[in-house]
């Protein structure tokens, strides 16, 4: 007697003899046995090829298993997600994330499972272009300086505002901050560098003239000398020197 495909579940089992000419009927006593769920076949899922920031959706291509279970996807990780209605994956972040695929028990078969991870590179930003400063005067912090132009997926600002620059200098560092540096990658990117400032020297103010000491007649103008005056600086109290002609 053999039979084959047999159901999952409990089942019995008992031989019945028909009799014959000699013998009457006779049955052996009743078997119970369950047939269990068999394992899938293994379950693998190809490798899915390198992905950067801003590629596009991707599908998982899945072999082996067994039965008509349906496929689940729990992703652990930000980088991805999952689009019920298309069956793709979308890139959302740079990052790692693991899926883990499940192909559902059946009558038949158990659940299967198969994990793969995925890494999401960051992508190459556009190139940093570093503006140039607007002319200030002496006096004035850096912060007065406007910086125009640029470009850059971010923002420019000098390093220290508050400095107050020289007429002469070799200029003065600004700093670009990056939009998203999480997604994109600026591990080879300037992003502080020297940048020129002209600075106007400033106008001082007298706060007293001079006077000009007696010459004799007809004698040369240059004969006198000019003494007493005060100028000041920025702060309206620091002396400046220098000589008056």
């Amino acid at each position: 007697l053999t039979w084959s495909q047999v159901p999952v579940g409990k089942h019995s089992l008992k031989a019945v003899y028909s009799g014959s000419g000699n013998y009457e009927t006779a049955a052996s006593p009743e078997v119970s046995y369950d047939i269990d769920r068999d394992d899938q076949a293994e379950l693998t899922i190809n490798e899915v090829p390198a992905k950067t920031f801003g590629d596009g959706p991707f599908e998982l291509s899945i072999k082996g298993g067994s039965g008509d279970g349906e496929y689940t996807y729990v992703i652990t990780g930000e980088s991805i997600v999952y689009d019920r209605t298309t069956g793709k994956f979308t890139i959302v972040k740079a990052g790692e994330s693991t899926i883990t695929v499940t192909k559902a028990a059946d009558d038949n078969y158990n659940a299967a499972t198969a994990t793969i991870t995925v890494n999401v590179a960051k992508a190459q930003p556009v190139a940093v272009v570093f503006p140039t400063a607007g002319a200030i005067t002496y006096g004035e912090a850096l912060s007065a300086s406007t910086l125009n132009g640029g470009e850059g997926d971010g923002s420019f600002a000098w390093k220290d505002g508050t400095v107050i620059p020289t007429v002469n200098n070799n200029g003065y560092e600004v700093v670009f901050t990056p939009a998203d540096s999480q997604n994109y990658d600026y591990s080879n990117i300037t992003l502080t560098q020297t940048v020129a400032v002209t600075v106007n020297k400033a106008t001082p103010t007298v706060t007293t003239a001079p006077t000009a000491s007696r010459v004799r007649r007809n004698s040369k103008l240059s004969t006198s000398t000019l003494s007493g005056a005060v100028v000041v600086g920025l702060d309206g109290t620091t002396a400046l020197k220098g000589t008056w002609t």
